[in-house]
């Protein structure tokens, strides 16, 4: 019995060792939901962390950080991004949102192209997106699973504090104070600026080491600094709730400073609150004054959120009791009178009693990126099947479901500048002529394109396109979907030539067994990406081809549809051992003895080397400063340019 105590203890140890360190791992049995994890009061990994443990012990009992359970936190592990973001997100009193808004925040921005991430992520990053602290500057840098460099994380927290600003202003300054400035990227250089400023971020021996991750001990201490030293409007975790029937709203009118009183019907009776002055009032997305929560919503159900000094700091209307009903029927007319929605007739039935704030929606639009609202019905939509909600016998909400049209676009019969197209209609073999509607929207492949667009879209006589159409009641098409295979191509040869038109790669000439081959048609959004780093973390983009950097190395390429929209550079790649004692040397060149060679050979740097020790990146001056064990093996994988000189070095060695 004893023996499988211990089995189990070990087991449940390594679980909580591999658990994220921000939260536990949703898919282990120590996982302690985000808004609802209890605050941890010791961590027992913190021996050799004394110069951040009254960091993390602050943050810990603030709620902004956790460990990993079983008193662990995990310090010497790099924080990610989602992780700077969370405690962001705390310390700036947002978190409670996701709890009270819980569908809001389900869905990540369209904008967001960070990968998969875990499903409690999802809330955070949106939340982030809605407060700005993530936004169109940063959102497609964002990748909530990597390691939050430094330069990463000044841009997040400066967004978070005071949005963004002008990197050109302060470049000068930057090389004042880094020797490193100019490996900071431009669109950090601001935020950077203005951490070092502020005195947040102020780097080590005149260096700010921007591509450098924090571990998880290094921003607790960041963020304890911050949090120390910055306005903050904080009471995390601090709310009660409660939930029950709005019975109604006491005003006071006395003039004295005795606050507005809420009272409500729940199990234990009718419990009287007072209400704060700045509170917040919402039906939904909705937001309402106190005078109309107690006119218009009494006997519904509402959610309050009570601070510490038992004040009601926010009221959600969370179920309605107002008698609902649909209508579904065919639209006959309807009228307006001066802009003003008048009546609408459905089935032979009139309704006469229209909301002011009436939503008309649409159904049975031909994918999700079609417009899905109207401003208001127009005769074209007549004759269309609509569905009417009624709330008190008032009509809320307009329905109008198109009519659905679904087929194959009939081979080289584009708009032709006439305004129709043919659609062979499913299960018929002869197609029939269709017009657009003025305003209609067309999709290729989930993308949206001009009428100009289609019109100069070369189809293929080998591929089908299938159509989806939303139909008016004139049937016309208000709008088209159309769906195919796109081509795609791989090709593989050798770099011989390229050329540029002001910055824009306009024709390149690939080499295979002395045959050439040269592409005009080039994406001007084309990829060149580099398909062989030594190390994961090694630039991958290359922003301009070089004639002596590149002609000559292996490539493959892409092409959709003709257009070449990625270029995959390979290095020539270098295996061997580092020559003892053979570093940099100030001559920016090292001596490499290649696999299966006795005798080293030089190799030059290029300008742009990235180097990575044991996994780390360092700076050229790091290296330099490396003290070489002679009793240590240094094993080296190198990618070369075409010219031979080395643009990333990766050493392994037993530390």
């Amino acid at each position: 019995m004893k023996r499988f105590i211990l089995i189990m203890i070990a087991v449940m140890l390594i679980i909580s060792m591999t658990a994220p360190a921000a939260f536990a791992d949703p898919y282990r049995g120590n996982f302690i939901p985000p808004g609802q994890a209890k605050k941890i009061a010791m961590f027992n990994d913190l021996n050799n962390y004394d110069w951040a443990r009254e960091s993390i012990m602050f943050l810990a009992d603030k709620g902004i950080l956790r460990g990993v359970g079983y008193g662990i936190f995990s310090p010497q592990r790099s924080a990610s991004e989602i992780e700077v973001l969370v405690m962001l997100i705390r310390m700036l009193g947002l978190e409670d949102e996701i709890d009270d808004h819980p569908t809001r925040y389900d869905e990540l921005p369209e904008e967001y192209e960070g990968g998969t991430p875990a499903s409690w992520m999802i809330p955070y990053i949106a939340l982030a997106w809605d407060e700005g602290i993530l936004n169109e500057d940063n959102i497609e840098d964002f990748r909530p699973n990597s390691s939050a460099s430094r330069e990463e994380t000044a841009k997040l927290i400066i967004t978070a504090l005071e949005g963004n600003g002008d990197y050109e202003d302060v470049v000068d300054e930057l090389g004042e104070w880094f020797d490193d400035d100019d490996e900071i990227s431009g669109k950090y250089g601001w935020f950077v600026y203005k951490m070092k400023l502020k005195g947040f971020m102020i780097g080590y021996k005149n260096k700010f080491q921007p591509k450098k991750s924090l571990s998880r001990a290094e921003c607790a201490v960041l963020m304890y600094r911050i949090f120390n030293n910055y306005d903050f409007d904080y009471n995390y975790g601090n709310y009660d709730y409660v939930t029950g029937e709005l019975i109604n709203v006491d005003f006071n009118s006395s003039g004295d400073d005795t606050d507005d009183e809420i009272e409500i019907r729940t199990d234990d009776g009718t419990p009287k609150y007072d209400i704060h002055e700045d509170v917040e009032v919402f039906d939904d997305d909705d937001e309402l004054t106190l005078e109309e929560l107690d006119d218009d919503y009494k006997g519904d159900t509402v959610r309050l959120k009570i601070n510490n000094d038992d004040l009601v700091v926010k009221i959600d209307v969370i179920e309605t009791s107002v008698e609902e009903d649909e209508e579904t029927g065919t639209l006959e007319d309807f009228d307006y009178d001066d802009d003003v929605f008048d009546w609408v007739e459905v089935d032979s039935v009139r309704y006469s009693d229209i909301d002011e704030d009436v939503e008309i929606e649409v159904r049975n639009t031909c994918c999700e990126e079609a417009e899905d609202q109207l401003d208001e019905l127009e005769t074209k939509h007549l004759d269309l099947e609509v569905k009417l909600y009624l709330e008190d016998d008032v009509v809320v909400k307009i329905i109008v479901y198109y009519d659905e049209l679904e087929g194959e676009l009939e081979y080289d019969n584009n708009l032709d500048d006439d305004g129709t197209v043919d659609i062979i209609p499913e299960e018929e073999s002869s197609p029939d002529e269709f017009d657009f509607d003025e305003n209609i929207e067309i999709f290729m492949n989930g993308e949206e394109v001009s009428i100009s667009e289609f019109e100069d879209f070369d189809m293929d006589e080998d591929v089908d396109y299938e159509v989806k159409a939303g139909l008016l009641g004139n049937n016309d098409i208000i709008c088209m979907c159309i769906s195919y295979d796109e081509e795609e191509a791989n090709l593989e040869g050798t770099l011989s030539e390229f050329d540029y038109d002001d910055d824009v790669l306009v024709e390149i000439t690939l080499e295979e067994d002395g045959d050439e081959t040269v592409f005009y048609d080039i994406d001007e959004d084309v990829e060149i990406l580099v398909g062989n780093n030594c190390d994961n973390d090694a630039e991958d983009e290359i922003d301009r081809l070089s004639h002596y950097k590149h002609v000559g190395l292996e490539v493959e390429i892409t092409e959709e549809n003709g257009d070449i929209v990625e270029i995959l550079i390979f290095y020539e790649e270098l295996e061997g051992e580092l020559e003892y004692d053979a570093n940099l040397d100030d001559d920016d060149s090292v001596d490499i003895i290649p696999k299966g060679k006795s005798s080293p050979d030089e190799f030059d740097f290029d300008k742009d080397i990235e180097i990575f020790m044991n996994g780390e990146e360092i700076s050229i001056t790091e290296y330099e400063d490396f003290d070489m064990d002679n009793d240590t093996e240094y094993k080296v994988e190198a990618r070369l340019l075409a010219n031979g000189d080395i643009i990333s070095l990766c050493i392994f060695y037993d530390d």
